[in-house]
């Protein structure tokens, strides 16, 4: 759920602007995140229909991460459901607490009204950040073959339906471009430390997430903290990659007889996925500095 323009608003702008004031010193990050905390305190009460959106968000996911939590009871006992439940938790409190952070962006990308609901667009953005929190609690002792297969699948359908969606009901958001993004990411990690972990795919794989998010990530804080919030594209390349890192974690996230017959696809697209997360790293940042008009001999 994508737009390459995606207005800042004027608020976050302002706090930025007395962080940069201020030198980034550690008061100046306390009140930064006061603010920010305030300021999302004052939109939960000014738009009450929102907060009961979220809320209801935030409910439902905790209800759906039952789901899980009882399969890891019922095969593997009570001690490793609840250190299962103490890492999902945490996962979901830290989405749905930026959730809550990023209520005043629920704005629609074309006339930036504020929409009083979250949207089922943007819900199952939440779902598949939700999915790889999910994979990331039950790595570990509690081994599920099929899990990651499952979770892939619908990290997958509810990336390629979220925007299609949002675009149907006239709903593309800041607030869901936001989340998609951060699903992305999460699902992503949890997927690839999955199969890393099983033994599935080697470390080295996690320099696919360090050249298809980490790099640009950093690069485009680096420019929002500077005052100069970059616009939000794929790049052709990451979009290529998109599919050959899906690809690629589906070979290895496979059922034991299929894994085998596609270890010879792995090992092609392994190569073809590293060497595409460093073109798309070097496409990211130089669409970056086109867009940000920002001195970067300064940076």
């Amino acid at each position: 759920m994508d737009d390459s323009s995606w207005p800042v608003e004027p608020f976050t702008l302002e706090i930025l602007a007395e962080l940069r004031a201020d030198r980034f010193s550690l008061r100046a990050w306390t009140r930064f995140l006061a603010r920010a905390w305030q300021h999302s305190r004052e939109t939960a009460s000014r738009e009450p229909q929102l907060a009961r959106s979220w809320l209801r968000l935030t409910v439902g996911m905790g209800l759906a991460s039952s789901l899980p939590i009882g399969l890891v009871w019922r095969r593997e006992g009570g001690s490793t459901a609840r250190r299962m439940w103490c890492r999902l938790l945490a996962g979901l409190t830290l989405q749905q607490a930026n959730a809550y952070l990023h209520l005043g962006m629920n704005r629609r990308l074309y006339d930036n009204q504020l929409l009083p609901h979250i949207g089922m667009a943007t819900t199952l953005s939440y779902l598949r950040g939700a999915c790889g929190y999910t994979l990331l609690a039950t790595t570990g002792k509690a081994q599920f073959p099929t899990l990651g297969m499952w979770l892939l699948v619908v990290g997958s359908l509810t990336d390629v339906v979220d925007g299609r969606i949002a675009r149907r009901q006239g709903r593309t958001t800041k607030l869901g471009a936001y989340a998609d993004g951060e699903a992305d990411v999460v699902l992503a990690v949890a997927l690839i430390q999955r199969a890393v972990y099983a033994g599935e795919l080697p470390l080295a794989t996690h320099a696919i997430l360090i050249g298809r998010y980490v790099i640009p990530v950093l690069a485009a804080m680096r420019l929002a903290l500077l005052g100069k919030p970059p616009s939000i594209a794929h790049t052709k390349v990451g979009q290529v990659l998109g599919v050959v890192a899906t690809s690629l974690t589906g070979c290895a996230l496979a059922p034991e007889p299929a894994r085998q017959r596609l270890r010879p696809l792995q090992r092609v697209l392994l190569p073809l996925a590293l060497a595409l997360s460093v073109m798309n790293a070097i496409a990211q940042v130089r669409r970056l500095q086109t867009t940000s008009h920002v001195d970067w001999k300064r940076l």
